[in-house]
């Protein structure tokens, strides 16, 4: 800084000499050298003049009168970071001067010490700077001027507050020093740091942005300019790592080098021991608890009374290990227990409290298994298993069996000796009757009590094993029909082939009594007729569409015809096909696919109807074709029938004493209810849902009355969930949500018949996979005998072959002549068995099974 004429000049970052022509008295100054002065962190250097005021009636430096200067003027501040420069007037007659500094206002100077940051600077002129400052924080200031009298008075208080301009840097000389349960952090001080920010984690690699995510992470802000933080309650043995950021009022700076330590315990008393439980047996408890570090040994407390304490327990001392019996207690009694761990320095906290009530151990365990050798000549052999559960003495074991649940019956007992696992037991019965569920169940006693297991039930086999009739190589059968079709009197059989597209007829022989006589046994299968229908056959049915006194003719969809064959008997068994056109529309002749068909009277004029379950164009429809008993039909009517309709089935499902249709929609899970008017004609149609929680593919139905109150249900087979749904009819027209059990797997067809004799209708499902209940990869057909409740079992499971893959199955008495009323005891034929004859689609062939 240079004064010339009266003015200061100012030149910054380089030394500067300035000669002032400055007269005192006439007389010119000498020239002086001025020194620049810099300013920490402020970039900028002002220059300190040292002058000899030389002046008419003034002398610089020089007291008068013996008194103190007068207070400084002009005080004035500038804020940098870190750093506040002070400058103020000149004071005549002063030698030196006072710069006082506080982090609070009002200092003085006789109270600067008793406020925060008070300090007092000597100065020997101004500008004056005051460093290691904080930034963000006001600071205040005041000036006095002293001289040999004394010092003067305060200056005005001034205040300016330093400024950070970038952020601060990380910290360095981070160290870690454990102890026990905690470690203390030490850093080098910041320039320009208001707080520091500590971060920890239990993994190596915390920052200020993972803290959060981190395992075990953690951040903590120390205030003000504190360089030593004790991280406490930490985990002995656990290592911690830890880094540290600087804060001004920018933000945050980077982090420091990250550190680690251990904490570990100071030989001292044992940790409280953790995870007591407890345990109930026949008058014991039984203790276990983890390892305390530092333990010796361990010490029980316990009562029979909550919140047991070293105080109020009784103590059970100088255990080893980590587990104890606490034995001879009262059993139903509920007892609690803490426990210490104690070595020389003395005894741990206690853990936190267990409980347990000691119970008698109970009755032996035991399992009902399923019997074994169930065989045709009336015996079957029973299986369970018993655990007496660590009783030491004999347990007495033997079967209840019997016709019911009630049993009424029992096996010869059974001891098995004590111990603590499962043993088999096994007993044979004799002389059972067919066609009759047993039940049974395992029953087991020793001193302990008794216990029961749960029941299981079978039947003896009420069908015979099956007798296999070819259809020819490649026919692929798909349905079968059963009537007199030769008027002789003896059950015959026709095939639907879908592979062939033919019909073949099966004429019965009537000798059962011989299988090994393969050309006098059942059917003749040395020459079988066929006759051509249309395209890949599905279904047939016999009906007497020439009126009543001839043998049966046949009706058969063809399903990629688009057509019907109507197979008219000659009355000797010789059929003449004719083919009739399902569609109404010459342009759904070939966009017309025919499914299921049933005969029935539909009009109620005595002559057999069709109704044939199709598709038209995309559209689900039932074609009805009246029949006029002289082997025609009628003009061809439409009604809808939801979607994709599949299996068809009749019966009066709303008590008007007409017939009524229903239908399978395959592709959307429902069937369609269409109500017959008795002449012919059905509403359109209510659909209900076969359930919505799986895609079930509706194919196949039967109805008769399963629950036994007079109205006809329905059993729907579902082919995609291997499952069957039964509809339970309201009465009026209308079924409540159906029940379903599983099957086997893919099931396609469906059959009805009472094989036990009880009255109540049992249903028959081919199988057209294994089951998984077989074995050799063996198909099977599956007799679901009914309760009469509208639930089914027991079931019998009948084998039928490997590589069978069974679709349908139709009832019938082929061994004996069928009774009038199967009940009635003067029906000669009343004794008479049902027989059953399956469709044996990649065996090309029936089986029949006959009823035993």
């Amino acid at each position: 800084m240079a004064r010339r004429n009266g003015r200061f000049l100012v030149k910054r970052g380089i030394d500067c000499y300035t000669q002032m022509e400055y007269e005192t008295c006439g007389k010119p100054m000498n020239r002086i050298k001025l020194s620049p002065l810099s300013l920490r962190g402020a970039g900028i250097f002002f220059l300190v003049i040292a002058l000899s005021l030389h002046a008419c009636g003034r002398g610089g430096g020089r007291h008068r009168g013996g008194r103190p200067p007068a207070a400084p003027t002009g005080v004035a501040v500038t804020a940098f970071s870190g750093a506040v420069v002070i400058g103020w007037d000149p004071v005549d007659g002063a030698t030196s001067y006072n710069v006082y500094v506080a982090a609070g206002p009002g200092v003085t100077k006789t109270n600067y010490e008793t406020l925060p940051f008070g300090k007092r600077n000597p100065a020997a002129a101004g500008p004056f700077t005051q460093s290691d400052l904080l930034d963000g924080t006001p600071y205040y200031f005041v000036v006095t001027a002293v001289n040999e009298a004394g010092e003067s008075a305060e200056s005005a208080e001034v205040s300016a507050t330093p400024t950070s301009t970038a952020l601060p840097l990380p910290p360095t000389g981070l160290r870690a020093i454990a102890a026990d349960g905690q470690v203390t952090l030490e850093w080098n001080s910041v320039t320009g740091a208001s707080s520091y920010f500590l971060y920890r984690a239990t993994v190596s690699g915390i920052n200020r942005d993972n803290w959060n995510t981190i395992v075990g992470g953690n951040r903590t802000q120390v205030p003000g300019g504190a360089t030593v933080y004790i991280e406490d309650d930490l985990t002995n043995g656990t290592t911690y790592f830890f880094v540290v950021t600087a804060q001004n009022n920018l933000g945050q700076g980077a982090e420091s080098a990250e550190v680690s330590a251990t904490p570990f315990a100071a030989e001292t008393v044992p940790v409280q021991p953790t995870n007591l439980t407890a345990s109930a047996a026949d008058s014991e408890v039984i203790l276990n608890w983890n390892a305390a570090a530092g333990a010796q040994f361990y010490n029980v407390y316990w009562s029979t009374t909550a919140e047991v304490t070293p105080d109020n327990g009784t103590k059970i001392p100088n255990l080893s290990g980590t587990s104890y019996t606490h034995t001879a207690l009262t059993n139903n009694t509920l007892y609690y227990y803490i426990l210490t761990a104690e070595n020389a320095h003395g005894e741990s906290l206690p853990s936190e409290e267990a409980s347990a009530t000691p119970i008698p151990i109970p009755p032996p365990a035991v399992v009902t298994l399923p019997p074994s050798e169930v065989l045709k000549t009336g015996s079957a052999i029973l299986h369970g298993e018993v655990n007496p559960l660590g009783f030491s003495g004999e347990t007495t074991v033997y079967f209840e069996w019997g016709v019911t649940t009630a049993y009424g019956s029992s096996t010869a007992l059974q001891t098995t000796p004590g111990g603590n696992t499962f043993v088999p037991i096994a007993d044979g019965l004799e002389a059972l009757e067919p066609n009759r569920p047993y039940h049974y169940r395992i029953v087991a006693t020793n001193s302990r009590g008794t216990n029961y297991g749960a029941d299981q039930s079978f039947i003896l086999p009420f069908l015979g094993e099956p007798n296999e009739f070819s259809v020819e190589p490649e026919e692929s059968p798909s349905d079968v029909a059963i009537a007199d079709f030769d008027g002789d009197s003896i059950s015959d059989l026709a095939t639907t082939n879908f592979g062939t597209h033919k019909v073949s007829i099966l004429f019965g022989i009537g000798n059962w009594a011989d299988p090994e006589d393969e050309d006098n046994f059942g059917f003749d299968t040395v020459s079988i007729p066929v006759y051509d229908v249309g395209n890949n056959p599905e279904h047939l049915a016999a009906g007497k569409f020439h009126g009543n006194l001839n043998p049966a003719d046949l009706v058969v969809s063809n399903g990629t015809s688009g057509t019907m064959t109507l197979l008219s008997n000659n009355g000797n068994g010789i059929f003449t096909p004719a083919s009739i056109d399902l569609w109404t529309n010459p342009a759904d002749s070939g966009k017309t696919f025919p499914s299921d068909l049933l005969v029935a009277d539909f009009n109620e004029d005595g002559n057999p109807d069709v109704a044939v379950s199709s598709v038209m164009s995309g559209v689900g429809n039932v074609v009805i074709l009246i029949g006029d008993g002289v082997g025609g039909f009628a003009s061809k009517t439409l009604f809808a029938a939801g979607v994709s309709p599949s299996g068809i089935a009749s019966g009066d499902f709303n008590g008007d004493t007409h017939l009524d249709l229903v239908v399978t929609n395959e592709l959307i899970n429902t069937i369609s209810l269409l109500l017959g008017d008795g002449a012919g004609s059905f509403e359109a149609p209510t659909s209900f849902s076969v359930g919505s929680d799986a895609f079930h593919r509706p194919v196949a139905l039967a109805s008769e009355d399963f629950n036994e109150d007079g109205i006809l249900d329905l059993a729907v087979v579902n082919r995609e969930s291997g499952t069957v749904s039964i509809f339970l009819n309201d009465g009026a027209g209308g079924f409540a949500a159906p029940t379903r059990f599983p099957v086997g797997l893919e099931p396609q067809g469906i059959a009805v018949g009472d094989f036990n004799r009880d009255r109540k209708p049992d249903l028959i499902i081919p199988n057209f996979h294994p089951t998984g209940n077989t074995q050799d990869n063996t198909e099977s057909v599956t007799i679901y005998l009914g309760v009469g409740d509208g639930t089914f079992g027991p079931s019998r499971e009948e084998i039928l072959g490997e590589g069978k893959n069974p679709v349908a199955a139709a009832t019938g008495y082929f061994d004996d002549d069928p009774p009038n009323d199967p009940y009635d005891p003067d029906d000669p034929n009343a004794n008479s068995k049902l027989d059953l004859v399956v469709v044996n689609r990649s065996g090309n062939s029936v089986s029949v099974l006959l009823g035993q």
